[in-house]
């Protein structure tokens, strides 16, 4: 299950990235730790299945996240899966999953990301600074958003789009830096920021 306060992990098996890359696209517009039990809710329906056969050792083999998503829309049950774990949101978190299981979850862009359903800057920078080293980016959530605005920085009130994104997002480079330096990588600021501004601690 993801554990929303230890969310950074440069080592994740491709199990375990398609499970973060689900939660990604489930967590939009929700709190975290909601986003994390709606979604190990709906891959415990898969767990104990079979795909295709056992090892020769005789241990079942279990679906990954995206084999089973693949299974549920050649059975036409991907809707009725979602609405029995109650993720919400059903028409876009439908799509971005069925969509996202033709994804490379270890070489794909920023790029490829956000060319599925409902995916933008925020929720593709996300993936990738918690999931890969060096990712020079920046999660501009109301976290970060209230953060850079305590700082005195002209930013609206929900995540931006577009040219607006990238403009925010070198000032925030910047300030990362003046008030961070560079001992802590950006996965590790951007979760300081979320447990000052979430209530978690400093």
């Amino acid at each position: 299950m993801i554990e929303p306060t230890q969310i950074t992990n440069h080592y994740r098996t491709v199990e375990q990235l398609q499970e973060f890359w689900l939660f990604c696209i489930i967590v939009v517009g929700k709190n975290a730790d909601f986003a994390a039990s709606k979604l190990a809710k709906f891959l415990k329906i898969r767990e104990g299945l079979v795909f295709n056969g056992v090892q020769p050792s005789g241990r079942q083999l279990r679906e990954t996240p995206f084999e089973y998503i693949k299974r549920t829309l050649e059975n036409n049950d991907l809707h009725n899966m979602l609405v029995a774990s109650r993720v919400g949101q059903y028409g876009r978190i439908e799509r971005a999953f069925a969509q996202s299981i033709l994804l490379d979850l270890e070489t794909c862009t920023l790029d490829d990301l956000m060319s599925i359903h409902g995916v933008g800057p925020k929720t593709a920078r996300f993936f990738l600074v918690h999931s890969r080293p060096d990712q020079e980016y920046v999660i501009l959530d109301t976290h970060v958003l209230a953060w850079l605005k305590e700082k005195g920085v002209d930013v609206p009130k929900s995540t931006p789009s577009g040219e607006s994104y990238l403009r925010i997002e070198k000032v925030a480079l910047c300030l990362f830096r003046a008030y961070f330096g560079k001992s802590l990588d950006l996965a590790a600021i951007d979760l300081l920021i979320w447990r000052k501004q979430s209530g978690r601690g400093e």
